[in-house]
């Protein structure tokens, strides 16, 4: 897997892109049930969130407890990268994206959707999130990919014709 500093790939990280967790520490409930689903289906990723890019600033759009929410890049821990080619129009794009921020989130959601039924259109979890803006932006053909992070990431690898996502190293002390 090819490991980069967030300093050398800054300049390179676009809105759309798709960055992806491990749960490593068990600080909420909420981590330790993600950690607990990760053991539980063998996946290697509990959490994932969409690049958003304005002017110099690297942000993520991310759903985590309570709400869908914006997250400065530098406040991140060690990630891994999956580059997307979102070809749509940078307006509907990043209006898409902050339309979903103050959406509540609900790893209920996760559970129903990993089940097979329908989500609702004003709660979800991350993953699913994710999946939405996808097929919103028309990169992926169905919203099917937001079961999971890890079937997000799979699917955005597959598009993006890449074997595995790139590991992020997050020094932060280079990043404002």
């Amino acid at each position: 897997m090819k490991t980069v500093l967030l300093s050398e790939v800054i300049d390179d990280i676009r809105t759309g892109d798709l960055l992806a967790f491990g749960v490593r520490r068990y600080s909420t409930v909420t981590s330790l049930i993600l950690k607990a689903y990760q053991e539980f289906t063998n996946s290697q990723y509990s959490h994932v969130g969409i690049a958003l890019r304005i002017g110099d600033r690297i942000l993520m759009v991310e759903a985590t407890p309570p709400r869908v929410a914006i997250t400065p890049l530098y406040k991140l821990e060690d990630f891994h990268l999956v580059p997307a080619e979102v070809k749509a129009p940078e307006h509907k794009s990043v209006e898409w994206l902050f339309d979903k921020v103050g959406n509540k989130y609900s790893l209920f959601d996760m559970f129903v959707h990993y089940l097979g039924f329908d989500y609702r259109k004003n709660s979800g979890y991350c993953s699913e999130l994710a999946a939405a803006y996808y097929k919103h932006v028309g990169y992926l053909k169905s919203r099917d990919y937001g079961h999971t992070p890890d079937k997000i990431v799979k699917a955005l690898l597959a598009k993006a014709c890449m074997e595995e996502p790139i590991k992020i190293i997050s020094d932060r002390g280079n990043l404002r």
